[in-house]
């Protein structure tokens, strides 16, 4: 898929995929976040302190977003998924055998792929950066395994900053069970954005 050539008008239809457009959403679930700690009079002080702590990372994400888009640079431009994880495909048998089918497109557009070979997120595919690797560089040899390596590294961090975006709406809830649901994906959500800032070298354990 990432070595598929589309004809440059229908590249122009399709969502952008760059870094841009994830730091867009960064400051856009920051904003939100901020917004609920400062109005949302069901946020317990914990709850509260969990938001701040999230926006905390996102801003030191956030000043080193330049450093983040020049890793990117040398990555040619795809096609990309946007939501490539294991409940998104399966292997069914193809006329010249098993063959993969990839659904959910609802993510999808055009720019770095990075996102698409998220590594350690749970739920990812997780695909083999070496057999990744083996592939691009026959239409594009001036990659190295490294570049690959680094830009899946902020590929986790992409699809971070998207799955930030998923519990929100339900802050605005006035259930406490949806409330606690929220929190508790939030809960699950802070180590991994220690995790990916940490792989990148932005933070230390």
């Amino acid at each position: 898929m990432h070595l598929a050539s589309l004809p440059a008008e229908v590249q122009s239809r399709l969502p952008s995929r760059d870094p841009a457009f994830y730091l867009q959403s960064l400051r856009d679930t920051r904003h939100i976040l901020l917004d609920h700690v400062s109005h949302n009079p069901a946020l317990s002080n914990d709850f509260a302190a969990l938001l701040n702590r999230i926006v905390k990372f996102l801003d030191l994400l956030e000043s080193q977003w330049d450093q983040l888009e020049k890793m990117c640079e040398a990555m040619p431009r795809t096609l990309v998924h946007g939501d490539f994880s294991i409940t998104n495909l399966r292997v069914r048998e193809g006329a010249c055998g098993p063959a993969l089918l990839v659904f959910d497109w609802e993510s999808a557009g055009w720019g770095v792929p990075a996102v698409d070979f998220t590594q350690f997120i749970h739920g990812a595919a997780r695909p083999d950066l070496n057999v990744y690797y083996s592939i691009l560089k026959r239409a594009h040899p001036h990659l190295k395994l490294e570049d690959i390596q680094a830009v899946a590294a902020r590929g986790n961090l992409f699809r971070l900053i998207d799955e930030a975006r998923w519990p929100l709406p339900v802050l605005e809830s006035a259930s406490r069970d949806l409330l606690m649901r929220s929190r508790s994906t939030l809960e699950t959500f802070e180590p991994l954005l220690v995790e990916a800032l940490h792989e990148v070298q932005m933070v230390r354990r």
